[in-house]
C-alpha cells in the first residue's frame, strides 16, 4: 500500500504492515504520525529522507543495523561497548580516543596490525603475525624484534644498560669485544684482539693477547710488562732511571736529575738513604739495621739532628723506635700513634713534650680509647713524675703520699677489680724492701677458696672478715676461746666477743665529763644503762639473774613470770663444765620461806644444747607476783606466801625470809588464776 500523504494518524490499538511501505514526504511540521500502541513491520521499512529522532534514548535492535553512507557521532558522544561502558571510542574536538575503561584488557588482534601517520603514507608500528615488531622513525625503521632478540638501527640512548650474570655485552662482527660480569668478577674480554685505552688516536694503555701490558704518556710507550717482569724506557730524558747490576748503583726517580731537583733518589753506599729536593737526605737505613727518618746520624742515641728513628734489630741497643723534635715550645705532641678501624681512629697514643723549654728533657704518655659513638678521648696518662692515672688527666684528687696511681675522676662510679681463680687468693701487697717479709708488709688480700678477707700488718695476719659476717681480731678462727676480738651480725648466739688471757678483755673508757658508758636496748627501745659519775659505776633500770635449773634437771614447765623461787641443795649440771656456785631451784612451797632465792624470769632460749635453763631474778628491779585477793601496799615487804607467790611480810623488818619491797602498786600483767604482778625491789640475796 502507497501512502503519498497523512495529516494526521492517530493509531491507540496498533497496525500492522505486511508489505513494503514508502512514505515519499512525511513533514514533521505539518504532518504528524501519532503511534500510541505498538507497530510492527514484518518487512523492510524505507526512508528516502533523513529519519530524526527526537526525544529518543536508546534504539534497541535485535538484528544488524547497516549505516550505507556512515554514522556521524557529535564531539564528547562516545560509543560505548559493555554493560558498563567498559570500552568507549569518542572524539571531544581536539583528540580522538579508544580508552578501556573496564577491568579486563584491550586486545586488539590481527595477522598484521600496522599503526600508521595520519596520512597512511608511513608505519609507526608494524605487527607481523608469528614474526617481527618494527618500531620506525619517520618511515625509517630503528628497532626490530628478532627470534634471538632484537635489532636497532642507529644510536641507542638509556640511562642505565642491566644484564645477569654472564650475559654479555658483545661489539663487533665476530663479537670480538665483550664486557659481562660473571657472578664473581668484572671482565673487560678482548677475546680475539688487542684491548687499547685511547684519546682519539692517541693511546693511554694496551693489552695485547699473550703478551704485554704497555702505558703511554703523549703517544710514547714508557712501561711495559715483559715475561720476566717489567720494563720502563730508560733514556736520558725520562724522570726515572732503574739500572741494572751493570750500571751505576743507584736509582733515581724526580723531575729532570740533571737540574738538581731529584724527588727522590735512591742510593746504595754501605747503606741505603733516600733523598729528596736536591740532594736533602730524608730517610736512611743504616748498616746495621737502624732505620733513621729525618735524620742521619747513626750514633746511638744521640738526637742531635731533629727526627725520628727506627730500629728493629741492633745488637748493641736492642729493638728501638726514636722520635725527634727540637720544638721549643711545651706541651706540644712528639710522636703520635693512632690505630683506625676504617676511617675511624679508635685507639692510641700521643707522646708529649714536659714544660722545660730550656733542657727539654721532661715528658709524659698519654693513651687513648674510644667508646663506641663517642668521640676518642684520653684514658689513661703516665705523667712526668711517672705516676699512672687512669680515666684523668692529673692528680689533683689524689693525696701528694698517695698519687702514684690513680683511678676515676669524680664522676660516675670507679673501681678496681683483682680478679683470681676460685681456688686461690687475690692480693694488694704494701712493701717496704725485698726481703720475703719486706716485700709483704702489709696485705689486703681475698681467699676465693674460704671466701674471706684477711688483713695482713707487719708481715702477719691481725684481722679476718669471714663469710659468715665474723670480723675476727688477733686470731684466725671464730669463738669465744681463742684470744682476740669479734664482731658478728647478730643472726648467730652472740654479737661480740672478746677473749684475753691474763689481761682485761674489755674496757669501756668515757673521757672529758660523765655519764653513760653502755646503754641497754630490747627491740630498738632503751631498758637499762651503765653510767660513771666519778668514781661511782651505776647499774641502772636493771636486775642481777642467773641460771639455774628444776630438781632432778627437770624438763620445762609453765611457771609464771615473777614466781618466787626456793634454793635447792642441787647443783646445775651442763655437761663436762665445772659449777661450783649454781645450784638449782624450785616454786617456793613454804610460807615466810627463808630459802627464797628470787622470782622466775623467763626460760632461756639462746642455748640449743641446754633448753631447760632459766633466769632467776635475784636483785634489783623487777616485779613479783602477788596471789589473787592479796591486797599490796607500796612500801610493803614481802615474803613467800607458799603457792609461788609473795605477800606482805607483816612487819618493816628486813628478814632472812624477806623477798622484796613493793615499789608501786601499779599492776603491770594479770594472770587466769586471778593473780598478777606488780614493780618491786628484790632482795632475795
Amino acid at each position: 500500500m502507497a501512502l503519498t500523504k497523512v495529516q494526521t494518524i492517530g493509531i491507540e490499538t496498533g497496525i500492522s504492515l505486511t508489505g513494503v511501505t514508502t512514505v515519499t514526504t512525511l513533514n514533521a511540521s505539518t504532518d504528524t504520525l501519532s503511534v500510541g500502541g505498538t507497530v510492527n513491520f514484518g518487512g523492510n521499512v524505507s526512508i528516502a529522507g533523513t529519519l530524526t529522532y527526537e526525544d529518543v534514548t536508546n534504539i534497541d535492535s535485535v538484528g544488524i543495523i547497516t549505516a550505507r553512507a556512515g554514522i556521524e557521532i557529535p564531539d564528547n558522544q562516545k560509543i560505548t561497548f559493555g554493560a558498563g561502558d567498559d570500552l568507549q571510542i569518542y572524539h571531544n574536538g581536539t583528540h580522538s580516543y579508544i580508552a578501556d575503561e573496564g577491568s579486563g584488557e584491550l586486545i586488539i588482534s590481527g595477522s598484521r596490525i600496522q599503526l600508521m601517520n595520519a596520512a597512511r603514507s608511513e608505519k609507526a608500528i608494524d605487527f607481523v603475525q608469528d614474526g617481527a615488531i618494527d618500531v620506525y622513525h619517520n618511515g625509517s625503521r630503528k628497532f626490530q624484534t628478532t627470534s634471538d632478540g632484537i635489532t636497532v638501527t642507529g644510536r641507542l640512548t638509556c640511562d642505565e644498560i642491566r644484564t645477569s650474570d654472564d650475559d654479555k655485552i658483545q661489539l663487533g662482527d665476530s663479537q670480538d669485544f665483550r664486557i659481562y660480569h660473571d657472578g664473581s668478577t668484572n671482565i673487560i674480554d678482548g677475546h680475539y684482539h688487542p684491548i687499547e685505552l685511547r684519546h682519539q688516536s692517541e693511546v693511554h694503555a694496551k693489552f695485547n693477547d699473550d703478551g704485554a701490558v704497555e702505558l703511554y704518556h703523549n703517544n710514547s710507550k714508557k712501561f711495559e710488562t715483559t715475561s720476566t717482569g717489567v720494563k720502563i724506557d730508560n733514556s736520558s730524558t725520562t724522570d726515572m732511571l732503574l739500572l741494572d747490576a751493570g750500571g751505576t748503583n743507584f736509582a733515581k726517580i724526580g723531575h729532570n736529575s740533571a737540574s738538581g731537583t731529584d724527588i727522590l733518589d735512591i742510593r746504595s753506599e754501605g747503606h741505603t738513604r733516600f733523598l729528596t729536593n736536591g740532594n736533602n737526605e730524608r730517610l736512611r737505613i743504616a748498616s746495621d739495621g737502624q732505620i733513621f727518618i729525618g735524620g742521619s746520624n747513626e750514633n746511638s742515641d744521640s738526637f742531635s739532628d731533629a727526627g725520628t728513628f727506627l730500629n728493629l734489630k741492633n745488637d748493641t741497643y736492642g729493638g728501638r723506635i726514636g722520635f725527634s723534635n727540637n720544638t721549643a715550645t711545651a706541651g706540644v705532641a712528639l710522636m703520635e700513634q693512632f690505630a683506625y678501624w676504617g676511617n675511624n681512629k679508635v685507639a692510641g697514643l700521643i707522646a708529649v713534650a714536659g714544660t722545660d723549654t730550656t733542657n727539654k728533657d721532661d715528658g709524659y704518655m698519654s693513651f687513648y680509647t674510644r667508646v663506641s659513638g663517642s668521640a676518642i678521648a684520653e684514658a689513661m696518662r703516665i705523667d712526668t713524675s711517672g705516676r699512672v692515672i687512669i680515666k684523668d688527666t692529673d692528680t689533683d684528687n689524689a693525696a701528694s703520699y698517695a698519687d702514684d696511681l690513680v683511678v676515676g675522676t669524680t664522676t660516675n662510679d670507679r673501681g678496681i677489680t683483682i680478679v683470681s681463680s676460685s681456688s686461690h687468693a687475690g692480693s694488694i701487697n704494701f712493701s717496704d724492701g725485698s726481703s720475703a717479709d719486706d716485700k709483704s708488709r702489709g696485705i689486703i688480700q681475698y681467699d676465693h677458696a674460704n671466701n674471706y678477707m684477711r688483713f695482713y700488718t707487719n708481715s702477719g695476719e691481725r684481722a679476718r672478715l669471714t663469710a659468715g659476717s665474723e670480723f675476727i681480731v688477733g686470731k684466725t678462727t671464730s669463738g669465744v676461746s681463742d684470744n682476740g676480738g669479734e664482731l658478728r651480725d647478730g643472726s648467730s648466739d652472740y654479737a661480740v666477743v672478746a677473749t684475753a688471757a691474763g689481761h682485761i678483755p674489755f674496757i669501756v673508757n668515757r673521757n672529758t665529763n660523765d655519764g653513760g658508758l653502755v646503754r641497754f636496748r630490747q627491740a630498738n627501745t632503751d631498758e637499762g644503762s651503765i653510767s660513771i659519775s666519778g668514781s661511782t659505776v651505776s647499774y641502772n633500770g636493771g636486775h642481777l639473774a642467773r641460771w639455774s635449773q628444776l630438781a632432778g634437771g627437770a624438763e620445762r614447765t609453765e611457771i609464771l613470770r615473777g614466781s618466787v623461787l626456793s634454793n635447792l641443795d642441787e647443783m646445775c649440771e651442763w655437761g663436762e663444765e665445772d659449777n661450783e656456785q649454781l645450784n638449782r631451784m624450785k616454786v617456793s612451797d613454804v610460807e615466810g620461806d627463808i630459802n627464797v632465792s628470787g622470782v622466775f624470769q623467763d626460760w632461756d632460749d639462746d642455748d640449743d644444747t641446754y633448753t631447760n635453763d632459766f633466769y632467776c631474778a635475784m636483785t634489783g628491779d623487777f616485779v613479783i607476783r602477788i596471789a589473787s585477793g592479796v591486797t599490796v601496799q607500796r612500801g610493803n615487804l614481802l615474803m613467800s606466801a607458799g603457792d609461788g607467790t609473795a605477800k606482805p611480810q607483816g612487819d618493816g623488818y628486813i628478814q632472812d625470809k624477806t623477798i622484796a619491797k613493793v615499789t608501786s602498786t601499779t599492776v603491770s600483767t594479770t594472770y587466769s588464776d586471778g593473780s598478777y604482778c606488780v614493780p618491786c625491789v628484790l632482795m632475795a640475796c
